[in-house]
């Protein structure tokens, strides 16, 4: 059965997921209350629609709260993200939590006239049920980290005539959209950027007009990258920032852009004044992880990415 979320809820809520974290890599830092309390208190969350939460009945007539899931869809409009089912993967009666938290997933996102619904798989019992509720699997992605990120990063250089710049105003915006555009747009998980979307992101409070950069070759964009500065919830004595996005256009790609971008947001990371970095990279994009383990960023995870589309 699913119940109703309550703030109360909470710190249930927060127990099953340190049980299902116990049995990952890098994810235990999200056991917090304060992170779902934050989480669950964002403005385009609604609570009473977007979080699943399913239960069994004990003896005593209490309800045991077995799993919950999130459904996110205000970044993307056209789809939705299922994140979870958080469930402990030893838990008995598994499939059937599994599916029947995919399938109510599936019948709201249909609801709000989605194109499609995206759900990630970190066991093999995640990846079972996805397939039987119609899921395919498209590709994977690697978290990578980089802790502790130390002050004496060293910054490529680049040749005269190149230059690279910090944010200027919202006039950039287009740049960076073009450049997003001709870097990813074959991209399997491509999705046309929208400069409302971009605007939103650049006027958040995880917004740092310090990591984000801009390659020129005279006048010429070339390339960019930026970031978010967040808590750490791998380590809660230390500031992080993830790597939002990085792309260089492909006219200009392997003329050491990315290096020359990377090292430097590294550098304005830290001098940000966080001591940690994130990312997620296309598990088959082997020039980028070479990239990113040269610099020190190491594996933490695999996550595999389930669609189900609606038309």
């Amino acid at each position: 059965m699913f119940i109703e979320y309550r703030p109360d809820l909470l710190p249930e809520l927060t127990a099953v997921f340190t049980r299902f974290a116990g049995h990952t890599r890098g994810l235990d830092g999200f056991g917090e209350l304060s992170h779902w309390e934050a989480v669950f208190a964002l403005p385009d969350i609604d609570p009473r629609r977007d979080i699943l939460i399913i239960a069994k009945d004990t003896r005593n007539s209490e309800k045991e709260i077995q799993g919950f899931a999130w459904l996110y869809t205000k970044s993307a409009p056209d789809f939705v993200y299922l994140r979870g089912p958080y469930v402990d993967p030893d838990v008995s009666d598994l499939e059937m939590i599994l599916k029947t938290v995919i399938d109510r997933s599936i019948l709201r996102a249909g609801e709000s006239g989605s194109g499609y619904i995206e759900g990630r798989s970190l066991f093999p019992s995640w990846e079972s049920a996805y397939i039987k509720s119609g899921f395919t699997r498209m590709e994977a992605y690697q978290r990578c980290r980089l802790f502790p990120l130390i002050g004496a990063i060293p910054v490529s250089e680049i040749p005269p005539g190149r230059e690279i710049r910090k944010w200027g105003d919202f006039r950039d915006i287009s740049i960076l959209m073009e450049l997003f555009t001709s870097a990813f747009k074959d991209h399997w998980d491509y999705q046309p950027p929208k400069k409302e979307e971009w605007e939103e992101i650049i006027q958040g409070k995880l917004f740092d007009p310090a990591i984000l950069l801009t390659a020129f070759e005279g006048k010429k964009a070339v390339g960019y990258i930026f970031g978010q500065a967040m808590p750490d919830y791998s380590n809660h004595a230390v500031r992080m920032a993830y790597l939002v996005s990085i792309g260089v256009h492909p006219d200009h790609q392997g003329a050491g852009w990315g290096r020359a971008l990377l090292t430097r947001w590294l550098r304005g990371v830290y001098e940000s004044g966080a001591r940690a970095v994130e990312l997620d990279v296309d598990a088959e994009n082997t020039g980028a992880l070479a990239l990113y383990k040269s610099l020190g960023l190491r594996f933490i995870r695999q996550e595999d990415v389930y669609r189900k589309y609606f038309h």
